[in-house]
């Protein structure tokens, strides 16, 4: 699991990190005097934290209490920073507007479940209860899908974050398979796969900072996929929590003939995806 707060919150990658143009900073500036016909751009930083308006939690204290009942009390977040960082994905669109200072989708909170038990009361307890969740894992999607948005028909959003649940539960070297919680982040997957001489070979561009979870909600695709496969590829079953209860899809591998569950599966609390010895 990565600390939040070692990332930034208004756009990708490390708080620590930079990009330097180095040698190439001549080269960059004749693009720009080209193409856009200035010698220099403007500056402009990105709003700070502590000076924007955000919107208070729409929760109420009872709400709060019953959500840290299920995950504990350490994790339920209501913090400006934890708001901020999960109010969207990483588009060029959301980071524009975090770095303009709009945090209009800031969940009212933002919990971290540790079991698959946990995430299935919280489903069941928001559904009851007219709140939206929103699942989110690296917070690398650029089609919208983690941002909070509150609809009409619920009174207030909250973040289910699922990177507390991040481990390699089991690998089968057999039939060449892994279950995996959906919360674990690309680097940590391949390197426990790797120590036992396996590879999921899934490497999207956003490898460092997405989730097992996402990669399978949004059929992601990598540099290697023409030899290893899509996520629907290798995904070989998926447990999910509904408002109506757990919800797990056939183990083994797809047959030819018509859908199956699995290939339905928007997003999954716990997978067991296909590995491949390395060679």
């Amino acid at each position: 699991m990565i600390d939040r707060r070692a990332l930034r919150w208004n756009g990708w990658g490390f708080v620590h990190a930079g990009f330097e143009l180095g040698r190439r900073e001549p080269e960059v500036w004749r693009w720009v005097a080209d193409q856009l016909g200035r010698k220099t751009l403007p500056h402009r930083p990105a709003a700070p934290l502590d000076r924007l308006e955000l919107a208070a939690s729409a929760l109420s204290e009872a709400d709060l209490a019953a959500l840290r009942a299920i995950v504990g009390a350490d994790h339920v977040k209501t913090d400006r920073y934890e708001r901020a960082f999960h109010s969207r994905g990483k588009s060029y669109l959301d980071l524009l507007a975090v770095r303009a200072g709009d945090l209009r989708h800031a969940p009212d909170a933002v919990i971290y479940p540790g079991s698959a038990e946990e995430v299935q009361a919280v489903v069941s307890h928001c559904d009851r209860e007219g709140v939206a969740l929103v699942p989110f894992g690296g917070g690398s999607s650029v089609v919208g899908g983690v941002s909070a948005i509150r609809g009409d028909a619920h009174r207030a959003v909250v973040t289910l974050d699922t990177t507390r649940l991040g481990r390699v539960l089991a690998i089968d070297g057999e039939s060449l398979t892994a279950r995996v919680q959906a919360g674990i982040y690309g680097p940590e997957l391949e390197r426990t796969l790797q120590r036992e001489g396996f590879t999921l070979g899934h490497y999207p561009q956003s490898f460092e900072f997405s989730t097992l979870g996402g990669w399978i909600a949004a059929r992601g695709a990598g540099q290697q996929s023409y030899r290893y496969g899509k996520a629907e590829k290798w995904l070989v079953s998926a447990e999910l929590a509904t408002p109506k209860g757990p919800w797990r899809t056939e183990s083994f591998p797809p047959r030819r003939p018509g859908p199956t569950s699995t290939s339905s599966s928007p997003a999954a609390r716990a997978s067991s995806a296909s590995s491949r010895r390395r060679r």
